[in-house]
């Protein structure tokens, strides 16, 4: 029986990648809210939270 929550996964398949380069300071941003989660969401994961977020604040 599986319980919890998901720990991620591979995204949907009609997604688009997207490559950026991001700061150094940016990066260790990113990493220490990363590290504030449990589970620790991966880079892209938690990029795309963050997304996620601010497109429902928006509306």
């Amino acid at each position: 029986m599986k319980t919890g929550k998901s720990k991620g996964g591979r995204p949907r398949t009609d997604a688009t990648p997207v490559t950026v380069r991001i700061l150094p300071e940016m990066l260790e941003w990113l990493d220490a809210e990363r590290a504030k989660l449990d589970p620790v969401p991966s880079r892209p994961e938690m990029i795309r939270q963050m997304m996620a977020s601010m497109m429902v604040k928006e509306l």
